[in-house]
């Protein structure tokens, strides 16, 4: 009897299992993680970004449709997305619609992420995170991308063009010339981004 009690309790168990990964929602405790910014749904990263990885269109539209529905609650999954890199033709893309997304939800406390994806290889995932940075316009990016600005080497033409269109929009201190071509120019603009930096944080007390 306990052993038929016990086979039944399997058979259950993998039945269960088997509805999750074809549904894209894995049972609670199975390898899973919790955004730990706002709490609620959990989400499998790893199924997620396999899916998404795929190449097959009709899984990239399901995963990113349930990413849609969990709202808030895909932060976490979103910035393992932002980070995900594995040489794949596909992996820029996933970096590229976590940006995306993240800056729809216009969640500042993944501003530092954000500016890290600014350095990104591919052009459209650092362009996407400037854009995310200006949607949500935290200030508190400003000095970050200051200092990847005074890095030695310096960012990439493409990483360095994002990065002066966020000070652009959050600082308006910077004009449209190429930094790249020009050097004064670039000095006196990050020059003027720091002043605004410091003047801002002193009257916030940061």
């Amino acid at each position: 009897m306990r052993r038929q009690s016990l086979t039944l309790l399997i058979a259950f168990t993998a039945v269960v299992m088997l509805v999750a990964v074809l549904s894209g929602c894995p049972p609670r405790g199975q390898g899973e993680t919790t955004d730990g910014a706002g709490g609620g749904v959990a989400i499998e990263n790893t199924l997620w970004l396999k899916e998404m990885n795929s190449g097959d269109d009709k899984r990239w539209k399901d995963v990113t449709s349930q990413i849609e529905k969990a709202g808030m609650d895909a932060r976490a999954f979103l910035l393992d997305a932002l980070r995900f890199n594995d040489g794949g033709v596909r992996s820029a893309r996933i970096r590229e619609y976590a940006a995306l997304r993240l800056g729809q939800l216009k969640a500042p406390e993944c501003t530092i992420e954000l500016a890290a994806a600014l350095k990104d290889p591919d052009m459209f995932v650092s362009s996407e995170a400037a854009t995310a940075l200006k949607a949500i316009k935290d200030p508190l990016v400003v000095p970050l991308i200051i200092e990847m600005l005074e890095a030695d080497p310096r960012p990439s033409s493409d990483a360095e063009r994002a990065m002066f269109e966020v000070l652009k929009d959050i600082t308006c201190q910077v004009t449209g010339i190429d930094y790249r071509l020009d050097e004064k120019a670039r000095a006196e603009t990050i020059a003027r981004c720091k002043a605004w930096w410091e003047q801002y944080s002193s009257s916030h007390r940061l």
